[in-house]
């Protein structure tokens, strides 16, 4: 339409349509901040307030093309990869109580995944909280045993009596 200024997002080419680099797309911000933390190059901010929420595990929902479900996996197994290593980070700087709420959050997006799990009741007994700890265990033992019939791995067991080194 002539006489109205376009936003300048697609860069095209004879071969495609893409959008710009300079474009600031959430899932890059997202994907930038998950690879620092798990590479262990993580800045202060990106140990502080999560820069999103939950909804950011949700790539392109409503989507059900397979390269949409494949890249839906990939960027949620990322950021639950991050969060865990969010997690283990705030621990040996002794921010517990962040430790616990990253932890958290990826128990809420998937509670059986165990390494979360781990993660959890660990940051629990780095604060000293060994109820919660055990709390934390109990709950995840429930539901693998209502989900799959089975009981969490002994290491598992192991590990809340193993004490928490802080490095």
């Amino acid at each position: 339409m002539a006489g109205r200024a376009g936003i300048d997002l697609l860069a095209t080419d004879k071969h495609g349509l893409a959008l710009r680099e300079d474009v600031i797309v959430d899932v890059r911000l997202v994907g930038a901040w998950a690879a620092r933390v798990i590479g262990g190059a993580a800045t202060r901010d990106d140990l502080g307030a999560l820069p999103w929420g939950l909804d950011a595990l949700d790539l392109l929902p409503g989507w059900y093309d397979d390269w949409a479900l494949v890249e839906r996996e990939r960027v949620r197994q990322r950021l639950l990869h991050a969060l865990e290593a969010l997690s283990r980070q705030l621990v040996q700087l002794r921010r517990c109580a962040e430790a616990v709420e990253a932890a958290m959050m990826a128990v809420s997006v998937e509670p059986l995944r165990e390494s979360a799990q781990r993660i959890l009741i660990q940051a629990h007994l780095a604060e000293g909280n060994w109820v919660e700890g055990r709390r934390s265990y109990e709950a995840y033992r429930a539901v693998l045993h209502r989900e799959l019939g089975i009981e969490p791995n002994p290491e598992l067991a192991a590990a809340m009596r193993r004490p928490v080194r802080f490095g």
